[in-house]
């Protein structure tokens, strides 16, 4: 039994009529304060729906979004006025604080929108339609609801708004929080309307959103869902001159040919943010002059941006260009066995030049232990027989670097099923000593002509 009608059961008739009318004196002064406020801002077509006790409500309209209060009085906690806003043309999208729940929900459920504006996305989980979603979600809409969920317990179920305002049952006067929290979730609602262009409006947010996350976040968003229409191509192309390093970079992969312009440009910055450098020499890839690539190596060595230094030692490997090698030779000696001489004597290897097996036979004695492992899987690339006997000997020298024993027996094999010869089918020739041969002795190990042909 409801502890209301416990309360009627205790009571006289009499008792009971009086409690009605004091409840009923209230319920209708909280009306009223619904109906002040909810004129003041301006809703029409007010109908109160006749309650005995307890759940007093109001409802109204505002052009085509409908607004009701509702009174709510749990059996524990503060009362409150309840004031919900819907309609026909709201997005469907839903929204709620962020929470310990929402968190476990996120794990078993599809996961949440991200807008890209740190600050709300850590206040609010959101989900619903995707462009929509974004397309309504510009700065000022953001900060308008933050702005609400300050005033408001504030929560958004597929379009539906909903903002609980606490009260006390007994209060004479109007609250007056009520007509500012009825004022902004109408405000809310107009700008949560599904938008008549949603393509335009993402083109519009992608262009001038003040964080960069959201700007990006609408960007990919069109080429994911539209990338053929020419409104995205625009979009692309203005963010080409984004102040974002990464949207500009991104923008710019995505233009294709279009694109590499904007990429060299940030490539050979004089003053570069090591990440984006990176990114955009790794994109242009063969499109960009080595001797570009080499100049851009050179400052990013000086300025010690490891990214940008990767980015262009791999770019080297992967070009025909003669003079890369000694590039490649000179930062694999220069940074005596940290991470960038792996990265040159791995690129190195990727050369496919003969050039390239000379600095990496040095490597096998003057290299750190990982800078050994990086040279002899380069020598299974580029090696010839001339590196069979260097590798022999490394292996001999450092016989408990697993890692480097096993990465030299490797490179062997690659190089002996790459010049056509079985496995130990090699040994020195007469005619010069400390160089290897095919030979027709038996197969299986490295053998050395004896001494009478010497």
């Amino acid at each position: 039994m409801e502890p209301l009608l416990l309360v009627f059961a205790a009571l006289p008739l009499a008792g009971i009529a009086a409690l009605l009318r004091r409840f009923g004196r209230q319920d209708r002064r909280i009306v009223a304060r619904w109906r002040r406020a909810a004129l003041h801002a301006g809703l029409t077509d007010l109908e109160t729906r006749p309650v005995f006790w307890g759940v007093p409500t109001l409802s109204a309209v505002s052009g085509d979004l409908r607004v009701r209060f509702e009174w709510q009085e749990p059996a524990s906690g503060s009362s409150s006025t309840v004031i919900r806003v819907d309609g026909p043309s709201l997005v469907p999208l839903s929204l709620r604080r962020e929470t310990l729940g929402t968190s476990l929900e996120n794990r078993f459920a599809p996961r949440e929108l991200v807008v890209g504006d740190e600050a709300f996305d850590e206040l609010f989980y959101v989900r619903g339609p995707y462009l929509m979603v974004l397309a309504v979600l510009d700065d000022e809409t953001r900060q308008h609801l933050m702005t609400l969920l300050r005033k408001a317990d504030l929560e958004i179920t597929n379009g539906e708004l909903r903002a609980r305002v606490p009260q006390s049952r007994g209060d004479e006067q109007p609250d007056p929080r009520v007509l500012p929290v009825l004022s902004q979730l109408l405000g809310a609602a107009r700008r949560l309307l599904r938008p008549a262009d949603a393509l335009g409006r993402l083109a519009e947010n992608a262009r001038v959103d003040p964080q960069a996350g959201v700007r990006l976040r609408n960007l990919l968003a069109m080429v994911h869902e539209v990338p053929h229409d020419p409104t995205t191509r625009v979009a692309l192309h203005r963010a080409c001159a984004d102040r974002s390093g990464e949207i500009r970079v991104r923008a710019a992969t995505l233009l294709g040919e279009d694109g590499r312009a904007t990429l060299m440009e940030i490539a050979s910055a004089r003053h570069p943010h090591d990440e984006w450098a990176a990114r955009a020499i790794t994109q242009l890839g063969g499109h960009i002059p080595p001797k570009l690539v080499k100049d851009v190596l050179g400052r990013a060595l000086h300025r010690r941006h490891p990214q940008t230094a990767r980015a262009c030692l791999a770019t080297l490997g992967q070009m025909s260009w003669p003079e890369g090698v000694d590039v490649l030779a000179s930062v694999m000696k220069r940074e005596q066995g940290g991470e960038l001489a792996i990265v040159a004597a791995v690129a190195l290897g990727q050369t496919g030049r003969p050039s390239a097996e000379r600095p990496l036979i040095t490597a096998l004695a003057d290299g750190a232990p990982d800078l050994r492992v990086a040279a002899a899987e380069a020598l299974g690339r580029v090696g010839s027989a001339a590196a069979v006997l260097p590798l022999k000997q490394a292996e001999a020298r450092h016989e408990h670097e697993t890692a480097f024993r096993r990465a030299a027996r490797q490179a062997i094999a690659e190089i002996q099923a790459r010049i056509g010869a079985a496995p130990g089918q090699l040994s020195f020739t007469p005619s010069t000593e400390g160089t290897l041969s095919l030979v027709d002795d038996e197969p299986g190990r490295l053998s050395i002509d004896p001494p009478e042909h010497r």
